[in-house]
C-alpha cells in the first residue's frame, strides 16, 4: 500500500510538471504566431448549438470554425458571427483580435471535432467536444463549479483537467475573479490565463459570470475574451 501511494504522488508530480511544460512551450509558440489561440467553449442559445471563441494577436483572413463527426473529416463551417479588435488601455496600447463562431446542428451528447482559424492566420489544434443535454433530459450529469483562478498556484487546474479528460465533467461554471488581473501586463495576463484554461475550455463549455474584479479595463477584457 505504501509503495502505491509513493506511485500515485511520483504519478502527480510528473503529470503537473508536464502541464506546466506544456503550457509554457505553448506561451512561446504562439507569442511568436499569428496563430488561433486561447479557444473557449460556451453554450450556445439551444443545445443544438455550441459557440466557440478565440484569439489572434493579428487580426486577419476570414476566421471560422471546421467541424465534424470525424476528426479526419471537418466537413462542416460556421464563420465568426463576431469579430471584435480589443484595445487595451495598458503603455503598449495592444489590440487584440477576438473572434466568435457557432456549430449548429449538434445532436444531444454526440462527439464531435473541430478546428478554428482561417486561410491566412492557419489553423488551430483539432479539439473534441461533446454536445450540450437536450431540453428535458434527465440524464445526471456533473458539472465543475469554482472560482478566484489566478495565473499563480494555479493547483485546481489539475484535478479539473483530470475530470475533464476522463469525460466525467460535462460543464464548467467559473464564478468571478479571473487571472488577478486580466488588465495586468498590458492585457498579457490575460493571454497568460486563457493559455492556461484551453486544455479544459476546448473540450467542455466554460461558462463565466463576473466578481469583484470586474472593473476599470478588466471589465472589456472579461467580456470579451473569458465571456466568448
Amino acid at each position: 500500500q505504501q509503495d502505491t501511494i509513493w506511485f500515485t504522488c511520483i504519478v502527480d508530480v510528473m503529470a503537473q510538471r508536464y502541464m506546466l511544460l506544456c503550457g509554457a512551450l505553448l506561451l512561446v509558440t504562439r507569442t511568436l504566431s499569428s496563430l488561433p489561440e486561447q479557444v473557449h467553449l460556451a453554450l450556445g442559445e439551444d443545445p443544438t448549438q455550441m459557440s466557440v471563441s478565440w484569439v489572434t494577436q493579428i487580426g486577419s483572413g476570414t476566421p471560422q470554425v471546421e467541424y465534424g463527426l470525424d476528426m479526419k473529416r471537418l466537413d462542416r463551417a460556421g464563420h465568426s458571427s463576431y469579430k471584435k479588435i480589443l484595445h487595451d488601455r495598458g503603455a503598449d496600447k495592444r489590440n487584440i483580435t477576438i473572434n466568435v463562431a457557432v456549430m449548429t446542428g449538434l445532436g444531444p451528447r454526440q462527439h464531435y471535432f473541430y478546428h478554428v482559424g482561417d486561410e491566412v492566420s492557419g489553423w488551430s489544434d483539432v479539439f473534441t467536444f461533446q454536445a450540450a443535454h437536450p431540453v428535458g433530459s434527465t440524464d445526471p450529469y456533473w458539472m465543475i463549479v469554482y472560482g478566484d483562478l489566478g495565473t499563480t498556484n494555479a493547483q485546481v487546474l489539475l484535478p479539473v483537467w483530470r475530470e475533464v479528460a476522463s469525460g466525467n465533467a460535462s460543464y464548467i461554471l467559473h464564478v468571478g475573479d479571473f487571472a488577478y488581473d486580466m488588465y495586468k501586463e498590458n492585457g498579457r495576463r490575460a493571454d497568460t490565463f486563457m493559455r492556461m484554461i484551453e486544455p479544459v475550455a476546448s473540450t467542455v463549455p466554460y461558462m463565466v459570470c463576473l466578481g469583484n474584479h470586474g472593473t476599470f479595463c478588466l471589465l472589456g477584457h472579461v467580456v470579451n475574451t473569458a465571456t466568448g
